[in-house]
């Protein structure tokens, strides 16, 4: 039975299987640990080649899914903190792991409308701050950062 041509393909499907099973585990730590492989590496990569092994293996498909979320969640969490350059590269990090027509075009909004927020708030903020006697320091300090976050189309960043 050792040569059996059927037994040597089931264990070679069994292989495969339990190959896929380890790179799934260690992607899950790696997911787990915040290494999520924004440029293929790390546990991107695993769940890449889980995949590979076992294609269409949901653990490795849902794992792919959660590495694109957790980018997509730090590219808000920097539009959140004012960082939209550092959001903008999370995006297009995210933007690599998988092809889902709405999920980018979503979260470009989502962060799109946090950015036109927060310029809102300094536009307002440093007109405020122009009717202070001492206030022309504080409102060139909201123009400036203004300036600087504003997409350039947005009528409020000219």
């Amino acid at each position: 039975w050792p040569a059996d041509v059927d037994v040597l393909a089931y264990l070679a499907r069994v292989d495969r299987s339990e190959r896929a099973w380890d790179h799934n585990a260690e992607a899950d730590a790696l997911l787990a640990a915040g290494q999520l492989g924004e440029n293929g590496g790390v546990a991107l990569a695993g769940y890449r080649v889980a995949l590979s092994l076992r294609p269409g293996q949901p653990r490795a498909s849902q794992g792919i899914v959660a590495v694109e979320t957790a980018l997509i969640g730090r590219a808000e969490a920097a539009a959140r903190a004012g960082e939209f350059n550092q959001a903008q590269q999370q995006l297009a990090h995210a933007a690599k792991v998988r092809s889902d027509p709405g999920t980018i075009p979503a979260a470009l909004r989502r962060i799109n409308a946090i950015r036109g927020e927060r310029v809102r708030r300094l536009r307002d903020e440093g007109l405020i701050a122009l009717g202070d006697p001492d206030g022309l320091r504080i409102a060139r300090e909201r123009l400036s950062e203004m300036l600087r976050i504003a997409d350039p189309r947005n009528p409020a960043s000219v």
